[in-house]
């Protein structure tokens, strides 16, 4: 396989921000900033949306994925950290940020999930 190489497109509801992929499930989280949403993409068949979770706040931003725990943190430029489940979309959190976002990283080790960063210096 050629590096580099476009192999397809998927079209999407609105403009995409960020991407994480997800090695145990072998799919592609996409943020989408509008409509609100996360798209799931299928690695295995990349010829569509596998199925989409609805963010409730605006814009989002930022994404990562604790793959231990198997949630998905995405930071919305509401200034609102969304804690989903990885598998289901189903939102676990809701947390108001110090700041605008930015970027948005989790740490996570033998023990689990440490600590998210979601704000701009």
């Amino acid at each position: 396989m050629r590096l580099g190489v476009v192999r397809g497109e998927i079209p999407v509801s609105g403009r995409t921000r960020w991407a994480v992929y997800d090695r145990e499930a072998k799919v592609f989280y996409v943020n989408i900033a509008d409509p609100a949403e996360i798209v799931v993409v299928d690695a295995r068949q990349s010829n569509g949306i596998a199925r989409t979770f609805a963010v409730p706040s605006a814009g989002p931003h930022g994404l990562d994925l604790d793959s231990i725990n198997r949630r998905l943190f995405c930071v919305c430029d509401s200034g609102v950290l969304v804690t989903l489940d990885a598998h289901t979309g189903r939102v676990l959190n809701e947390n108001d940020l110090s700041g605008p976002p930015d970027v948005v990283f989790s740490i996570t080790s033998a023990d689990g999930f440490m600590s998210p960063l979601a704000t701009r210096a």
